[in-house]
């Protein structure tokens, strides 16, 4: 299912985009390899999340909300969409047409802490709140994401019709080469692009940021004097690959790990039988991609450098890695038994002899149980969430689940929080709650909701576990729970 998303930014500024698959891009952004707008604004958080049932029309839609006011974008992460028609900019009937398809309310708002900017647009929404949120878990590739656009004209976009969406690009110089991109561009799925008209420079800075990958048929040289003046950081720069007329040589110029260059370059090379020129250096020696490893297995960048690490790899033909995981690691991680030796380690605990230099990756393997009072803010969940990760020593990102009764599949806090933070939403009646042994009893919830208990069994049962990592936490007006879920490493990553 495609998403429409925006991340509010370090600098308080707000970046719209679309996805398939939300977790990853999610992690990308937070990550820095998300973005060139995103990677210069660190950090990054979700602010607002909703689902289309198209690709087109996700992608029309975020065009559409990228035109919005600061005002107009304030009243819809704000949940205010009631002022929506005084805040629009263009008021004739194409404005709202998104408006009318609505079947329910926006599953996705912002409390009421302060912002020094907000912006906001009518949505198009799919569904009611009674549906559980499932924002993660889908593999289908990226959609292009947008530029942050603080002003526009709604009406331009609006006129716009939604286009199909193509990931990567060939752009060829000669006639050989346009042949030859043709022949490419069906089994790539690629967009063919003649830069004669507007010349190789001037094409190549409008294209930069709306693919993930080019291919360029053209000397390297050319290429690379082109592109030099648009590079930022592998994070967020598309992979390159320059290919030769006769389809010889398919070159990984740029971003060959996180851009995804080198696999195109192999790919690039088996349609046209020539040969894929590889220079990673973890690739050239045959070790572990640590970037590519740690997105496959949807680990966060909680400290240190992945570059540092990837260093200390090709340095040294291994890395001293801990992780209180289960599973396999690649061949080049030697596993040590203290965090103090490591290198890298892997694990969604604080642990309080990990050192300044050493690099933290965190698994999202927590749910996280919520049982709160009615009108409970979102702010008063965070915090009483993010407090009980911090008592316990582990991180806050490594929740991915909230879970509670299904009485409170319409409580603004809980849905506010959970997508603030990208968090699948599970819900569960009290009969389900109620089958869940062990749990601390609470007289208060039985008898508000039948339930026995909320925030214990429910992080059971989202976690599909029978233990609990941390038992019941009562804060002013919510109460948390939380349980491990279940995750392998495998050395694969690709």
């Amino acid at each position: 299912m495609p998403y429409i998303y925006i991340l509010e930014c370090a600098d308080g500024s707000y970046y719209t985009g679309s996805t398939t698959d939300l977790e990853r891009r999610l992690w990308e952004h937070q990550n820095g390899l998300g973005a060139n707008y995103t990677a210069k604004r660190l950090p990054v958080r979700l602010v607002y999340c909703d689902e289309c049932d198209r690709i087109d029309d996700v992608f029309f839609r975020e065009k559409h909300i990228q035109g919005w006011n600061r005002q107009k974008k304030q009243a819809l992460i704000a949940g205010e969409t009631n002022h929506l028609p005084r805040l629009a900019k263009c008021r004739n009937e194409t404005h709202c047409r998104n408006v009318g398809n609505n079947s329910g309310r926006n599953k996705v708002l912002l409390d009421s802490e302060p912002f020094d900017s907000a912006q906001g647009t009518e949505l198009k929404g799919t569904g009611d709140r009674n549906r559980s949120l499932r924002p993660f878990g889908f593999a289908q590739d990226e959609l292009r994401s947008g530029n942050d656009y603080e002003e526009g004209s709604t009406k331009q976009l609006l006129d716009q019709q939604p286009t199909s969406l193509t990931p990567l690009a060939i752009i060829a110089m000669t006639n050989g080469g346009r042949k030859l991109a043709e022949r490419l561009a069906p089994p790539l799925q690629a967009e063919v692009i003649d830069p004669r008209a507007q010349g190789l420079a001037r094409t190549l800075a409008e294209v930069w940021q709306r693919y993930d990958g080019l291919v360029m048929i053209m000397a390297a040289g050319i290429a690379v004097r082109t592109i030099a003046p648009l590079l930022h950081d592998k994070r967020s720069d598309p992979g390159v690959v320059v290919l030769d007329e006769a389809g010889r040589f398919a070159v990984s110029l740029l971003s060959g790990h996180l851009g995804g260059a080198n696999a195109l370059a192999a790919q690039v090379a088996a349609l046209t039988g020539g040969q894929a020129v590889i220079s990673t250096a973890s690739d050239s020696l045959g070790l572990t991609a640590i970037d590519l490893w740690a997105r496959h297995h949807g680990l966060t960048l909680v400290h240190g450098s992945l570059t540092a690490a990837s260093a200390t790899l090709v340095n040294n033909g291994k890395i001293k890695v801990f992780t209180n995981l289960a599973g396999d690691l690649p061949a080049d991680f030697e596993v040590v038994n203290s965090p103090e030796a490591a290198d890298l380690i892997i694990s969604n605990r604080l642990l309080p002899h990990a050192g300044h230099q050493q690099t933290v990756l965190c698994p999202r393997n927590l749910a996280i149980g919520i049982g709160c009072n009615r009108g409970t803010s979102a702010a008063q969940i965070e915090h009483a969430a993010r407090e009980t990760c911090r008592q316990h020593g582990v991180f806050f990102e490594a929740v991915s689940r909230l879970a509670s009764i299904d009485l409170k599949q319409d409580e603004e806090g809980l849905l506010q929080f959970a997508a603030r933070h990208g968090l699948d939403l599970q819900w569960y009646n009290a009969d389900s709650l109620n089958s869940v042994p062990g749990v601390t009893p609470s007289p208060a919830a039985q008898k508000a909701t039948g339930a026995k208990a909320v925030a214990e069994p429910a992080a059971i049962l989202a976690a599909q576990t029978h233990t609990l990592l941390i038992r019941k936490t009562k804060w002013k007006d919510v109460t948390i729970a939380v349980s491990e879920i279940a995750k392998r490493l495998t050395a694969e990553y690709q």
